[in-house]
């Protein structure tokens, strides 16, 4: 892959093309501007980062990274959101007694495509003039969020008069109502991002060399990267460098050889000398 400028984003099943239309985090070229008005338009907005231009380390802009870190995106990567988008749509199972409603998401099978992450999505549910006062996955009881959350995980949170659940492939939520559920009430809505989330960011980091160098000044942030690493190719030896090697060895050892002699014969000498004069 090169460098894509393009700002356009298109996908299906089979290939997702990507334009960053967001921009870069450089330092001067960033702009800030550029991906609010891209984030307002919602969908998806994708970045990218280069550390290191020719041995020139490249300095990021603060006030954007800042921006971006603390605002209302799911923070995702190419893979997930992918497989995210492909896996929203699953038709799953909901079940509806007296004072529960069940949400079963299908599992992942062998049918599937290979190439899905197994990623949790998030389904909207409407329970009328009943709330939701708990919440179990697997049979597991599970509170609800009570920060926002940027990075994708499992869980629910209450939205009004919505509940939005995320659940993984094969996870069976059943959520607890604080009175009787009357079915026609019950309704499900699709959010195209996690958690619903009016657009979702992702950042390329391209060309990259050193992995650790380059992901280092993120430890700590929300933001999520797909690192592009260029593997390094190792500079073939031919047989000159051995064969110097050798040579300089053993060079060192004839030469170290001839000044310990050279000193013994000089220290001989000087012994003899002495002895004459006494």
């Amino acid at each position: 892959m090169g460098d894509i400028t393009v700002t356009s984003n298109t996908s299906t099943s089979d290939i997702w093309s990507i334009g960053f239309s967001g921009g870069t985090l450089e330092k001067n070229v960033g702009d800030r501007e550029k991906v609010e008005q891209a984030a307002a338009a919602g969908g998806i907005v994708h970045m990218y980062w280069q550390a290191l231009i020719e041995d020139v380390n490249v300095r990021r802009d603060r006030d954007l990274v800042d921006w971006l870190e603390t605002s209302d995106a799911w923070h995702t990567t190419w893979g997930e959101a992918w497989s995210y988008s492909m896996l929203r749509n699953q038709t799953m199972n909901l079940t509806i007694t007296e004072q529960h409603v069940i949400l079963e998401s299908p599992a992942l099978t062998d049918r599937d495509d290979q190439r899905l992450w197994s990623v949790p999505t998030t389904v909207a549910i409407t329970t009328g003039v009943s709330e939701v006062v708990s919440a179990r996955f697997n049979d597991q009881d599970v509170e609800p969020w009570t920060n926002q959350k940027r990075v994708l995980e499992r869980g629910w949170r209450s939205n009004g008069q919505e509940v939005l659940v995320t659940l993984q492939p094969g996870d069976v939520v059943r959520l607890t109502m604080n009175g009787p559920v009357t079915p026609d009430e019950v309704s499900t809505r699709i959010p195209e991002w996690f958690d619903d989330k009016p657009w979702a960011l992702t950042i390329a980091g391209l060309h990259v060399n050193d992995l650790r160098d380059w992901s280092a000044g993120f430890s700590d942030s929300p933001l999520r990267f797909t690192w592009l690493v260029e593997p390094q190719v190792e500079e073939e030896r031919g047989p000159l460098l051995p064969i110097l090697a050798a040579t300089i060895a053993v060079t060192t050892v004839v030469v170290a050889a001839i000044v310990l002699r050279k000193d013994r014969q000089q220290a001989a000498m000087a012994f003899d000398a002495w002895n004459e004069g006494e």
